[in-house]
């Protein structure tokens, strides 16, 4: 997605390549093939799981092994020169913005976990 993301910035002329056409049909593929969101079940424990890489944030919230909804962002310029571990913390920090609705509802249930998490305790 990042190729189509980056077509819709303010200061990117709009030039439609061959990475554009190539992101966007591994999209179409991708989405078919995905695994199905499954519904939400306050009884069950939540385990949200952030990872971030040089481009972007990512999340998830799976339930029962099936995932309950995903989130990703793109850095902005000045957040891709942060170290790995200061990214870590912005997609754990910005998860929990966006997933609030699941995790605010019991604290004690809800875990995070990152690829670096070691490094948090």
């Amino acid at each position: 997605m990042n190729p189509i993301r980056r077509l819709t910035r303010k200061d990117t002329p709009w030039n439609l390549s061959s990475e554009q056409d190539q992101a966007f049909a591994n999209v179409q593929r991708l989405v078919p093939e995905a695994p199905v969101v499954c519904y939400y079940e306050p009884l069950q424990h939540l385990t949200m799981r952030c990872d971030a890489s040089q481009s972007g944030l990512g999340a998830a919230i799976p339930q029962n092994d099936k995932p309950r909804e995903y989130a990703s962002c793109d850095l902005k310029n000045f957040e891709t020169q942060y170290a790995q571990i200061e990214k870590e913390m912005l997609a754990i920090v910005s998860a929990l913005e966006r997933f609030n609705q699941y995790t605010f509802i019991d604290m004690s249930t809800s875990k995070v976990a990152t690829s670096h998490w070691k490094r948090f305790y």
